[in-house]
């Protein structure tokens, strides 16, 4: 599955998890509240086997909630419950707001099924519903069982169609997302001369991501380290990373895997990034960025459960320590150095 992380994007979902909280359906009175508040906490915070028991519930009680069936299926798929999730995404497909998603999500089931027949169909039913996802599709691993079959790129150009055509109408996704925030900041008698920050999703760890590091399909792309929001680096003090010079400023962070053992940080200036009007979902096309290289090591003794992004500096040492990025077994790091006013 494709998930957008420290492996991806080390993050994007194989089947695609539109959160478009804004078209939420309202529950009928024979909902239960607390079943549909758990299933949306539960989705909020990615766990997905709580989701789909409880959006299972709302499905029960109200058959019509579309986007309910579109979680469910989603939440199924993620579990790797493919039949079940197969049967939640065809009735998504059946709503006019999810039926791109809905009939993606079933092609992505028929093509991990090695089922390519229905794949192409269902896939050739989401780009006449519409979907336009054709950045997601280049890179979506679920779609490898049927990429070299001729009716695919023929398919993909409708979609790519759909990307681009002025009929598309403009979707709001409404999403409260956890964070996680890094900061170090010096004081001292006359105030703060300055502090760094970093900023990124709590995204979860999956045993599944192991084979996602030094992929063919990921190797030399930019990845976005989280999911939802760009990992940021917030910095009113000029550093060194690994010795490379990174000014005071405000950057948007992607990792690069180049080959077996080299990996990159490259730190993008955020406000050039968004004159572009560029998404963190498409970090793969960010180019050049103040790039450090970072040492990778593994630990097989210890799990990092969520993504970590961390400045460590020891009161101590006061201008240099590590910038370090865990998740899983691994570890990517780099000396750091503060250059902190005499």
């Amino acid at each position: 599955m494709r998930h957008l992380l420290f492996v991806a994007s080390l993050s994007a979902f194989a089947c695609f998890a539109a959160a478009p909280s804004a078209l939420a359906q309202q529950p009928t009175p024979a909902v239960s509240k607390e079943a549909r508040s758990a299933a949306d906490a539960a989705w909020k915070k990615q766990d997905y086997e709580a989701a789909a028991t409880n959006y299972r519930k709302v499905v029960d009680a109200d058959p019509k909630d579309g986007e309910a069936w579109h979680r469910l299926g989603f939440s199924l798929h993620s579990l790797g419950k493919l039949d079940e999730a197969l049967l939640a995404h065809e009735r998504a497909a059946t709503f006019p707001r999810f039926a791109g998603h809905g009939c993606y999500n079933a092609a992505c089931v028929y093509a991990l099924k090695g089922d390519k027949e229905k794949a192409i169909a269902w896939l050739d039913k989401a780009a006449d519903a519409g979907l336009n996802l054709y950045d997601h599709i280049q890179t979506d691993t679920d779609m490898d069982a049927i990429r070299d079959d001729p009716r695919f790129a023929k398919i993909l150009a409708k979609i790519e169609k759909n990307a681009s055509g002025a009929a598309q109408p403009l979707q709001v996704y409404v999403q409260t997302t956890a964070r996680v925030r890094n900061r170090a900041a010096w004081f001292g008698k006359n105030g703060s001369p300055g502090q760094i920050t970093i900023e990124h999703a709590a995204l979860p760890w999956k045993d599944e991501y192991e084979a996602r590091v030094g992929s063919e399909q990921l190797m030399g792309k930019k990845w976005r380290l989280g999911s939802d929001y760009w990992t940021s680096l917030d910095s009113s003090l000029p550093m060194k990373l690994a010795g490379v010079e990174v000014p005071a400023g405000y950057y948007f962070l992607t990792l690069e895997q180049r080959d077996a053992k080299t990996f990159i940080l490259a730190l993008h200036d955020a406000a050039a990034v968004k004159k572009l009007k560029m998404d963190a979902y498409v970090a793969d096309r960010l180019k050049g960025g103040i790039e450090v290289p970072l040492t990778h090591s593994t630990h097989d003794d210890v799990v990092v459960e969520t993504l970590s992004i961390q400045l460590r500096i020891k009161p101590a040492d006061q201008d240099h320590g590590t910038f370090d990025i865990e998740f899983g077994t691994h570890l990517l790091t780099a000396e750091a150095t503060v250059a902190l006013p005499k």
